[in-house]
């Protein structure tokens, strides 16, 4: 088969979701099939099929979005700044999957709501969509609404409303809808109204030979003698809780100093959690920058 993996997330990038397709597309590969890779570009400036080296930048695509999304036209969308972002560019990725042709696909798997989406707007009918969340974005943003109440984005806000529904239309977007835990099923039922008919609960698996293969292959980093070590392998980012680890962290100090934690990872919050790690002191945890290929 010619199977479709799609995103509207960076790809490539150093993160969950671009580490699952890649796995996909190996295995699957392995079995004899085709499989392309479609997602936004890390600069944002497209949306590519990045194993293909086909791309379609925005900037070709968006006086003509500008034109159609006037305000004269969809006022809606010019009243908030953060629904017409979202909106924009996932007309982007539609027009950019109509663009590449999705007819020659068997099949298409999706991996957030705004692909799903998007994709289930221009696909073929004949075309089969499985729609796969592996979040909240709705939950993400409405945590960091909280938290910054300086953006006055309350439960009122159009964009507050957008995004509970854009999870919605999204998670029932494909013919089946895939999540890895009951708990996240049971979200989507309850919090968003999707069918429950249409969710089912597949769990991660773990590419076996890949992590003894990683394992007996080695590192340089060396532990320290008569001390255990606490690994944290993430995206430095707010929905990681490393702030919460680092906290927690801060207080085992006080009843234990055998050990140490090394955060592997990039992201964006990486200058705040240093402060926060220099500010209770904590000397033994260390952050372990960049993409690593020696954990498994």
């Amino acid at each position: 088969m010619k199977i479709l993996l799609a995103t509207y997330w960076l790809i490539p990038h150093v993160g969950g979701v671009w580490k699952y397709m890649t796995q996909l597309q190996q295995r699957l590969e392995a079995m004899g099939h085709q499989v392309d890779l479609l997602g936004n570009s890390p600069d944002y400036s497209k949306f590519h099929i990045v194993n293909r080296g086909r791309e379609l930048p925005k900037d070709q695509i968006r006086p003509f979005l500008s034109a159609k999304l006037a305000q004269e036209y969809a006022p809606q969308l010019h009243a908030d700044r953060i629904i017409y972002f979202y909106e924009e560019d996932r007309y982007h990725l539609e027009l950019s999957a109509a663009y590449f042709g999705l007819d020659q696909y068997d099949i298409i798997h999706t991996q957030d709501i705004f692909a799903a989406r998007a994709i289930s707007r221009v696909k073929p009918a004949h075309v089969p969509l499985v729609a796969q969340v592996h979040g909240s974005v709705s939950g993400e943003l409405h945590n960091h609404f909280r938290l910054n109440p300086h953006l006055g984005i309350t439960e009122g806000s159009p964009a507050w409303k957008y995004l509970k529904s854009i999870e919605y239309y999204g998670a029932s977007s494909g013919a089946v809808t895939i999540t890895s835990t009951h708990w996240q099923k049971n979200e989507l039922i309850r919090d968003f109204g999707v069918p429950e008919n249409r969710v089912c609960v597949f769990h991660y698996g773990l590419d076996t030979l890949d992590f003894w293969r990683k394992a007996q292959a080695g590192t340089n980093m060396r532990r320290p003698v008569d001390k255990k070590v606490i690994i944290f392998p993430a995206r430095l980012s707010f929905v990681k809780g490393i702030d919460v680890l680092i906290s927690a962290l801060g207080m085992l100090k006080y009843i234990r100093q055998d050990w140490v934690c090394w955060i592997v990872g990039n992201g964006e919050k990486m200058e705040e959690l240093q402060r926060q790690v220099d500010g209770l002191p904590l000397s033994n945890v260390r952050f372990v920058l960049g993409e690593r290929h020696d954990i498994p």
